[in-house]
């Protein structure tokens, strides 16, 4: 993962939690097929999903009562039907799905805020110290969507090497009680920095000879 790349990615995230919150307000927002598909993938990663009514019945769930849709998808390019969007498992019963409340929701999605919050200001060089417990658990959070935190030690045992100031300090109790500090994997690495010097050089090539590479 670069630095665009997780930018782009924490943006992502951070508009999809924001999006959730106001359709379940009553602020109800809108989806082409195609913005459905890429926002799928970052539901995931939040465990959530959406599904229409019928998605919602065939996955053994039903309608909590008196829910509205979140949003609304068209299905059918470029003419088609405007399909209902409901969030599972926040508006939704039964099955395996294991129901949460709106405001548990929204708890969930300020601690997610808070951790990517915190990242962002070690990347600005305003470190954090977390202790073994906080580790743990934000470490977990941070799994789900793609991003590692990692010691110089660990990067270097996979290969990389890191470049550039740490975000944070991290407490571990293995193999020995201490604090070191931590880097964002594939941000703060020597790759990284050649993978963006190899695009600036492809972009200013691209740009002499007018073409882009497919």
């Amino acid at each position: 993962m670069t630095l665009v790349e997780y930018r782009n990615l924490v943006g992502h995230v951070r508009a999809l939690m924001t999006t959730i919150e106001m359709g379940l307000a009553g602020e109800p927002f809108f989806w082409t097929e195609a913005e459905r598909r890429v926002n799928t993938r970052a539901l995931a990663m939040l465990k959530l999903s959406m599904h229409t009514a019928r998605g919602v019945a065939e996955r053994g769930l039903t309608l909590k009562r008196g829910v509205q849709p979140v949003g609304g998808v068209q299905v059918g390019e470029p003419i088609g039907r405007l399909d209902d969007l409901y969030l599972v498992p926040v508006q939704t019963k039964g099955g395996d799905a294991v129901s949460i409340s709106p405001s548990a929701l929204t708890a969930r999605f300020n601690v997610r805020r808070q951790i990517l919050d915190t990242l962002d200001e070690g990347l600005d060089g305003d470190r954090f110290v977390w202790s073994d417990g906080e580790r743990s658990n934000y470490i977990a959070i941070l799994h789900q969507f793609g991003i590692q935190l990692v010691t110089a030690t660990e990067a270097k045992r996979r290969g990389h090497r890191v470049t550039g100031c740490p975000v944070g300090e991290a407490y571990f109790k293995a193999p020995a009680s201490r604090y070191a500090n931590v880097y964002i994997f594939g941000v703060q690495t020597s790759e990284d920095e050649q993978a963006m010097a190899a695009a600036a050089r492809r972009a200013a090539r691209d740009a002499r000879y007018g073409y882009q590479e497919a």
